[in-house]
């Protein structure tokens, strides 16, 4: 009995430390944190940044220089002194120079007229605005990876109660054959096999325990967070199937709106932008 409630008492403790999300909030938690988004955002900034030095570099472009120079012992050469009426032979030390000199200097620079560049600076908008997209296209195949995982979490929840309560009813079923056995109504080959059973059972509980634990880190990675958090699911999976269910009946298809179609209409345009620079 101890023992139990020392068990009992931890696990509380364990659930209440841990994390508790509906799957509203996994997604939103996954906006965030998870890798696949936080990359596509990461190259559409690149991207912005490219568009804007790709930019700079056709504006005006001014350079200023200043040189100073101070010469703690100017140079001295050697010259015949003879050259300046000295006796043959000798030579005469001269120093050429100013100790200290300044220089300043200034330029500008512009591009009047480049097609690859006006062409370039084009498809550099484009390619902004297509990363952009593949950013939203990011966070939509998110909310999907982060919706199955949590579905196929809670469904592993979910076979392990039914192989409990079928544990329960066999192991139920088990005493009362033994009963029928000892007053001679059946045989003990009948008791052994639902010790059987039982057995099988439990090996299928122990297999969808494990099965609850991949499932949980699955949906963990999905989400960007840390595999030893621990995570307890709150949305029952019989109202996350309902709602998907409704979901598919009452939303139309729209293909001009599908993010897929769009990133296909976008990277047409580059192509076509790719065609225009090499005219």
């Amino acid at each position: 009995i101890l023992f139990l409630i020392v068990s009992l008492s931890q696990r509380l403790l364990a659930q209440e430390n841990a994390t508790q999300m509906t799957l509203a909030q996994a997604q939103e938690y996954a906006m965030k944190n998870a890798f696949q988004i936080k990359s596509s955002s990461y190259d559409a900034v690149i991207a912005k940044l490219n568009t804007q030095a790709l930019l700079g570099s056709g504006m005006p472009q001014v350079q200023a220089s200043l040189q100073y120079n101070n010469y703690i012992d100017l140079p001295t050469s050697l010259v015949p002194a003879q050259f300046f009426g000295g006796p043959p032979g000798e030579y005469a030390r001269l120093r050429f120079g100013v100790p200290q000199n300044m220089s300043v200097g200034i330029s500008a620079t512009q591009l009047l007229f480049s097609g690859t560049w006006l062409v370039g600076l084009e498809a550099s908008k484009a390619y902004a605005a297509f990363q952009q997209q593949n950013v939203k296209r990011s966070e939509i195949q998110g909310r999907e990876m982060v919706a199955t995982a949590y579905q196929m979490a809670q469904l592993s929840h979910e076979n392990v109660r039914l192989l409990l309560e079928g544990k329960s009813v066999t192991e139920k079923l088990i005493q009362d054959t033994r009963l029928l056995n000892a007053n001679g109504f059946v045989e003990s080959q009948d008791v052994e096999q639902l010790e059987l059973a039982l057995n099988n059972i439990q090996i299928k509980i122990n297999e969808a325990e494990q099965q609850v634990d991949v499932a949980h880190d699955v949906l963990k990675f999905s989400m960007g967070m840390p595999l030893e958090t621990e995570l307890v699911l709150l949305d029952p999976i019989q109202s996350i199937l309902d709602e998907t269910s409704l979901e598919l009946l009452t939303t139309p298809l729209e293909m001009e709106t599908n993010i897929d179609v769009t990133l296909v209409r976008e990277g047409l345009s580059l192509r076509n932008l790719a065609v225009k620079a090499e005219k």
